[in-house]
């Protein structure tokens, strides 16, 4: 039996005060979930989507569970993760060699046929709204624009093309696009199972079981159809994570054992820069770490501090000056303030305080007696897509009379980035839990509005013929929800900081920056395409976790090294 003496010796002195917080923290997100109701859709009025009363229950409640977390997170760190002398200076035992092509290739196949029914029972894909904006300026009935990313609408542009010049139709276009991205994402899932199995050298069956988790659930099978942004943009995170764990956690050795490295790392940032903002974040932030370990430790860090720093400036010259240059529209500026928008709004719609200059300000925004039937607590869209909202206003002081309004409304400000955020934080939310709506909720046109991808010369099938099927690969599926992820994620860095793997830090980035954008710029309260990366994350950071000291303390027998070599032979093979 663990004793408190020896639970003292195998925590670090700053991880209680580190745990202390998160226990802190996640209890009273846990107090502000139990009161945010959410009794209509995401355009419902602030008189159904609101926030309950507190009181003094909620006391108890929180004291119940912060002592829970705090205890567990404690049993947790000593018994998992502990920092014990025993273990000081050793590394796991982590195969850094070349990842095998042949299984990634074989398990690529597998995933793709388990995917294709799907591809069948929704030819040509699942087209949404945000497809159609791409399809239009892809067949040039409108103007270029980065509202949503220039890359993706250029992809869907060359796969009508290629379809054309084989005389085929639209439908046979996005039906191309379709199958490239169910390529992409096979590899990208195939890849994922195969660095797990060499990377920790478990057992064979866990091959069958990841297999099983990318390939049945039709929630992921539905992305890879789903003619979206999203799919690809989390796949280039996923491939990016992984390829800064092996840096970090090799301490740049895998540069000498896996020379693709350095291209895949160029092109996983290029695509997530490129398809969406936070992209561009996730590839500053990554260039500022790696750039900072360079300095302080290994030079090996530097090529890949300067590609990330490389590929985000080049991003953000391409969608500024480059674009403007072009013609290109450029994505709408409410894009980027769409909680603080809604926290004026709210001020606004609940008769907030507010100053005569404020006041005019906002009237300027939006006429003054709009916001208490515009404004919608869970989606900023009713206010920014307003016939009469002026985005130029945007650009005349937004952000002195937002923090005028704010020192008046803090309760109100603080209310209004919950109503909107709540998604990605919660755990107990009952809505959260039981959300099943990820692909409904972007208005198929397929099953619900066929008839308006007519004009497009795109015509829905179901090439299965028995429209039954659909019943079986269903296209709404619950899955684990994202605040979950949020806080494990969180959880794995007390646990690294513990283990004084602090270095593998690095490998949350990306994570870290999709979290942080969602958080301070969500335009709906909860959709899991826009954080679909973290649960497709979800196997890297149980590894990540399984791949510390406290976990896997028993090296590897030297019988177990000899099969694992001749199963994932390499000529170069660096042990950590």
């Amino acid at each position: 039996m663990i004793s408190i003496g020896s639970i003292r010796k195998r925590v670090r002195p700053l991880t209680w005060e580190m745990l202390f917080l998160y226990s802190a923290v996640l209890s009273l997100s846990v107090i502000a979930s139990d009161h945010i109701v959410i009794d209509g859709g995401e355009y419902s009025t602030w008189e159904v989507n609101r926030i309950s009363p507190y009181g003094y229950g909620d006391l108890a409640l929180f004291a119940f569970a912060f002592i829970l977390c705090f205890t567990i997170g404690t049993l947790a760190l000593a018994l998992l993760f502990p920092t014990s002398e025993a273990y000081k200076d050793k590394n796991p035992s982590l195969e850094v060699a070349r990842l095998n092509r042949k299984p990634i290739l074989l398990m690529s196949v597998i995933l793709f046929a388990l995917y294709l029914p799907y591809l069948l029972a929704y030819w040509p894909g699942l087209i949404f709204g945000d497809s159609v904006s791409s399809l239009s300026q892809s067949l040039g009935f409108s103007d270029y624009s980065n509202h949503h990313p220039l890359a993706f609408t250029l992809c869907v542009k060359a796969c009508l093309f290629v379809a054309h010049m084989l005389g085929l139709s639209n439908s046979a276009g996005c039906a191309l696009f379709t199958i490239i991205q169910m390529v992409v994402l096979s590899l990208c899932f195939a890849t994922t199972v195969q660095w797990v199995m060499q990377r920790t050298g478990c057992r064979r069956i866990w091959r069958f079981v990841l297999l099983a988790f990318f390939g049945i659930p039709p929630y992921f099978a539905t992305y890879t159809i789903a003619m979206w942004r999203d799919p690809l943009f989390s796949a280039a995170v996923l491939m990016l994570t992984l390829l800064i764990f092996d840096l970090a956690a090799s301490k740049g050795h895998v540069l000498q054992t896996e020379k693709a490295w350095l291209p895949a790392f160029a092109l996983s940032c290029l695509v997530a820069c490129l398809f969406r903002s936070n992209g561009i974040l996730a590839a500053i932030l990554l260039a500022v770490v790696l750039a900072a370990m360079a300095l302080r430790s290994r030079s090996a860090y530097k090529k890949p501090a300067a590609i990330g720093a490389a590929t985000a400036i080049a991003a953000l010259l391409l969608t500024g000056p480059v674009f403007t240059a072009l013609g290109v529209t450029p994505a709408a500026k409410a894009e980027g303030v769409g909680i603080p928008l809604n926290q004026m709004a709210r001020v606004a719609a609940t008769g907030g305080i507010m100053s005569d200059e404020d006041k005019r300000y906002l009237n300027e925004l939006l006429p003054l007696e709009l916001y208490e039937t515009v404004y919608t607590p869970t989606c900023v869209d009713s206010v920014k897509w307003n016939p009469e909202f002026n985005e130029e206003a945007l650009s005349d002081g937004f952000w002195r009379h937002w923090l005028s309004m704010g020192i008046e409304n803090p309760v109100t400000y603080l209310e209004s980035w919950e109503l909107q955020t709540v998604g990605y934080w919660s755990i107990n939310q009952p809505q959260v839990l039981s959300h099943n709506r990820n692909i409904a909720a972007g208005v198929p046109r397929n099953s619900q509005d066929p008839a308006s991808l007519e004009a497009w010369e795109i015509y829905p099938q179901n090439k299965l013929g028995n429209n039954a099927v659909h019943s079986l690969l269903c296209t709404d599926q619950g899955f684990i929800p994202i605040g979950w992820l949020s806080w494990f994620a969180l959880s794995a860095v007390i646990a690294l900081f513990n283990c004084k793997k602090s270095a593998w830090f690095v490998s949350l980035v990306p994570t870290a920056a999709i979290i942080a954008t969602l958080l301070v710029a969500s335009p709906i309260w909860y959709w899991e395409r826009y954080a679909v990366a973290l649960q497709f994350l979800l196997p890297f950071y149980v590894v990540m976790l399984y791949c510390t000291d406290g976990v896997r303390r028993r090296p590897v027998s030297n019988e177990q090294r000899t099969r694992l070599s001749k199963l994932f032979a390499s000529p170069k093979t660096h042990t950590i």
